[in-house]
């Protein structure tokens, strides 16, 4: 059932500022048993995201793939809440209007005002009780979605095999990465300042008091304008990825005890000093056992449930009219 909307044209679809056309004449896209799915409902989801799928894509023709099947994605997540909806009614599952009300309310602030939350609705083809009703639905699939998964994740038995498989063909997921305890001082001044050029100069000075003895700590609280600075610019133990590349590229190629080059920023100019390092260190499968339980676990239920999913959809007649 791919790229169902092809048949259609997406050109039937689309309009010059690239919202799926309001004018198009609403159908019906497909029928679960008897409710009935409306193309506008899918356009009206569907046009939040066509201006990050515009930027995103390379070509009108990429653009158009990419909307294809985003429609196709909605249509097919449509009816599977329409299936679970029924199947939350048959278990008497209810949602309290204070929740249905706080949704529509997360939904209502993405508009500056009333009048164009409302003018969306008149766009999309639906009064807003008939989207208060939606979004109550919706709510009562999710609930019912989510008790499932936890139902099934309770039920799976992990086997000690497994876990050791998953460990020996995931290693690189089980590594505790190389970490830093780092200090820094740090003298704020913008680029192509004449206050960057005294920053630096004066930066380069403390280096060379410090590679000749003196104490980086009792630099730190004197000279440093970080906020650290009291603490004789201690920073912590960092990690690759939580500084920025300037800094974490000299601080990271330093051994214990090192003292940086003056590091400039944007915001700034830097001394670093490296306190303490942790090399790259495997995790032991008993530390990572409960996590490769979880994960086991997880992928295990999600598999069941697709099954469930796939049996409620047998024994219901869905219909898709739109080709």
């Amino acid at each position: 059932m791919k790229h169902w909307l092809w048949g259609m044209g997406l050109g039937a679809l689309l309009s010059a500022n690239t919202l799926v056309s309001a004018e198009l004449v609403d159908t019906i896209a497909a029928k679960v048993d008897d409710e009935v799915i409306l193309l506008s409902e899918i356009r009206g989801q569907v046009n939040n995201y066509l201006f990050i799928i515009q930027e995103e894509s390379t070509s009108q023709a990429d653009y158009e793939k990419k909307v294809a099947e985003l429609l196709d994605e909605t249509l097919e997540e449509s009816i599977e809440t329409k299936i679970l909806y029924r199947e939350a009614v048959r278990f008497a599952i209810e949602v309290h209007d204070s929740r249905v009300e706080k949704s529509l309310e997360k939904f209502r602030v993405r508009f500056k005002t009333e009048e164009e939350f409302m003018a969306y609705l008149t766009k999309a083809g639906v009064s807003l009780s008939d989207f208060r009703e939606r979004e109550r639905k919706s709510l009562m699939a999710g609930d019912l979605a989510r008790t499932k998964l936890f139902e099934l994740q309770k039920e799976q038995i992990i086997a000690e095999s497994d876990v050791e498989v998953f460990y020996n063909e995931n290693k690189d997921e089980f590594t505790e990465p190389e970490e830093i305890r780092l200090r820094q001082i740090m003298i704020r001044a913008r680029r192509d300042t004449v206050e960057r050029k005294q920053a630096i100069a004066k930066l380069n000075q403390l280096r060379e008091k410090i590679i000749a003895g003196a104490d980086f700590e009792a630099m730190a609280k004197q000279h440093s304008q970080d906020p650290a600075a009291a603490e004789g610019g201690i920073i912590g133990w960092q990690k690759r990825g939580q500084l920025t590349q300037a800094i974490e590229e000299a601080a990271f190629a330093l051994e214990k005890g090192g003292v940086s080059q003056v590091v400039e920023t944007p915001l700034g100019v830097y001394l670093l000093r490296v306190d303490d390092r942790k090399e790259a260190t495997a995790l032991p499968l008993q530390e990572a056992r409960l996590n490769i339980e979880r994960a086991l676990r997880s992928k295990m239920a999600s598999e069941q449930y697709d099954k469930w999913i796939d049996d409620l959809r047998r024994r219901s007649k869905v219909r898709i009219f739109i080709k």
